[in-house]
């Protein structure tokens, strides 16, 4: 049963999906396979490590990297 919706940002089956988590002061915004999913504003605290969690039951991950954003 294909429950994907014709919006839905997956990639298509057998593909790899990239996730973007964007910090800039207080506010966070996550892209997924480049179309903005999420946006929070006024995060506390607005510095330190970003978690990534995964509700599936084996969460996998082909390449993770950090950068640091100019202003």
């Amino acid at each position: 049963v294909d429950y994907r919706g014709k919006d839905d940002p997956d990639a298509p089956v057998g593909e790899w999906n990239t996730l973007e988590v964007i910090s800039r002061g207080d506010t966070l915004q996550y892209l997924f396979n480049g179309k903005l999913v999420n946006e929070a504003f006024a995060v506390k605290p607005a510095f330190g490590p970003i978690g990534i969690r995964s509700s599936t039951r084996w969460p996998t991950a082909e390449v993770i990297t950090a950068s640091s954003l100019s202003k």
